[in-house]
């Protein structure tokens, strides 16, 4: 069985504040069957994804970005704590911020990490220049 996490668009809401799940036995398939609990996030602090789900020490964590402040701000690490076929749950286990040490960087928003290399991205202000 695949799970897939999506952002949906939900009445009143938008992209950043509402995370569903989804599962199918075939990732190539266009049947896929909403996660009982869902929308299993709806906070716009935690709701979109910001990378790849990383194990870690056996334990799943979810990269999410906190848009709370504007999109991408920060990054969220979350502890999915349970993850079943009518359960889902997670908790908060770190947050990385845009350095705090130049005015300039204003976000971070993916974290991604494959073996020993990690890609994670800074958003910095700059002024346009014309010619």
């Amino acid at each position: 069985m695949r799970a897939h996490f999506a952002n949906v668009i939900e009445a009143g809401g938008n992209s950043h504040d509402t995370l569903h799940l989804f599962s199918a036995s075939n990732p190539l398939t266009d049947e896929w069957t909403p996660h009982p609990c869902n929308p299993i996030v709806k906070d716009i602090k935690n709701a979109r994804p910001a990378g790849r789900i990383i194990v870690k020490d056996g334990e799943l964590i979810r990269p999410s970005q906190d848009c709370s402040q504007r999109y991408g701000y920060a990054i969220n690490f979350n502890r999915i704590t349970k993850l079943t076929g009518d359960e889902y749950a997670e908790t908060l286990v770190a947050t990385i911020l845009p350095p705090q040490n130049n005015k300039k960087a204003i976000a971070t928003h993916t974290w991604n990490k494959a073996g020993n290399l990690i890609a994670s991205d800074v958003q910095y202000l700059r002024r346009k220049f014309y010619a």
